[in-house]
């Protein structure tokens, strides 16, 4: 296992085969064909590819690249079979738009808080 402590700083690229912990900052990618956590101090600015991945801290993404990657996951979406879901069943149209509202949350000081929402068919 690699270990990147908080005050280590990477500018660049990660790479490799065995488990990875990072509580520092690291800029640039991350590409792991093992496990990654991300510790509560960590702070990850860098597109992620990992076999696993536990977010504990912050995590930013590439933004010239949230079309492409939203639409990635749209697609894996799209060519799933309607499955059951914590609010009842969720299944997608012709299209691949999810026939209920999406609701994007996350835990923070214990608590859920809501960051934002997709209507169903939008």
């Amino acid at each position: 296992m690699t270990f990147f402590g908080s005050n280590v700083t990477i500018d660049g690229t990660v790479s490799g085969t065995e488990p990875v912990v990072v509580e520092g900052t690291v800029r640039g990618k991350i590409n792991l064909s093992s496990d990654l956590r991300i510790g509560t101090a960590a702070r990850v600015e860098a597109t992620v590819h990992a076999k696993n991945v536990t977010v504990e801290g912050k995590v930013t993404g590439d933004p010239a690249r949230l079309a492409e990657e939203r639409t990635k996951v749209r697609d894996i979406l799209r060519s799933m079979p309607p499955f059951p879901a914590l609010e009842g069943p969720i299944s997608f149209g012709k299209n691949g738009d999810a026939l209920k509202p999406v609701y994007i949350i996350e835990m923070q000081d214990g608590k859920w808080n809501l960051i934002g929402t997709h209507a169903a068919g939008s």
